[in-house]
């Protein structure tokens, strides 16, 4: 799947997990504390163990950070070390208790986000293989004991193969739409560039349509008055002199700033 930015969905479904996680917890105490007075403060010990841990899969410390936003698509170590970790006291709480097997539902969904997809699901097998042994072996073999962890961790499998494709799909919109805006914004700034480019070529023609055209009227006219004599005197003579050369500069200048504004050729 194409990786994203942090998914407030994503996260939610996790934090939503851990939570459902942490309510099944509550079946093992009422269980010990109705049935097996024997053992309840292990049983106790073992789910406040069991929450804390639960708790950590929030923190990017235990969990890798990208797996707290969206299923994870290749094997992390911090993840599998911490999956494995959640796994010990639960194991032991099924020993004592068959209301622990409930909490294997939170833990193959945990496995199926925190593990890529292959591996996800084979671990959520070998997790309700190990319930449904754990419950035969110590609380008694029944149909319900075995295909009741095998049936909801392949229902949550199809539930994984789903969500992960409707993010896979959400994520690429997102990147679709990212493109167009990208686009968009190199549009608009290529319009506003032959805008500014469009408007200098206008000012350039305004320019050499009226103000360079009269500047070289004003030197044709000097030097007709000169050519007839005009200002025979030396102070008139001197005038129309840097009158010409005036209007020459300025004629110079002209050109040249029409020839700035001209756009550079590609």
């Amino acid at each position: 799947m194409t990786r994203t930015a942090a998914s407030p969905v994503g996260r939610s479904v996790l934090a939503g997990s851990v939570g459902l996680a942490l309510l099944l917890l509550a079946l093992p105490l009422r269980d010990a504390f109705e049935h097996r007075p024997d053992v309840f403060t292990l049983i106790v010990g073992l789910v406040a163990v069991e929450a804390v841990l639960l708790l950590t899969a929030l923190h990017p410390a235990f969990v890798v950070r990208s797996s707290l936003d969206r299923p994870a698509q290749s094997l992390n170590v911090r993840n599998t070390l911490w999956l494995a970790l959640i796994c010990v006291p639960w194991s032991w709480l099924i020993v004592l208790t068959p209301d622990a097997s409930y909490l294997g539902l939170a833990l193959y969904f945990l496995a199926l986000w925190l593990l890529p997809p292959v591996t996800g699901s084979v671990a959520a097998i070998v997790l309700a293989a190990l319930t449904a042994t754990g419950q035969g072996v110590h609380h008694g073999w029944s149909s319900g004991a075995v295909l009741g962890p095998l049936a909801g961790a392949a229902i949550l499998i199809v539930v994984m193969i789903g969500f992960r494709a409707l993010m896979a799909e959400s994520a690429a919109r997102a990147a679709l739409i990212a493109e167009l805006r990208a686009t968009q914004s190199r549009l608009a700034e290529t319009e506003r560039e032959a805008g500014v480019l469009a408007e200098r070529a206008r000012l350039g023609r305004e320019l050499h349509d009226t103000v360079a055209q009269h500047l070289s009227s004003i030197q044709l006219l000097i030097h007709a008055a000169e050519a007839h004599g005009a200002g025979r005197d030396a102070a008139s003579a001197g005038a129309l002199v840097q009158a010409r050369e005036a209007a020459a500069a300025a004629l110079a200048d002209t050109r040249a700033f029409i020839k700035d504004l001209a756009p550079t050729p590609l």
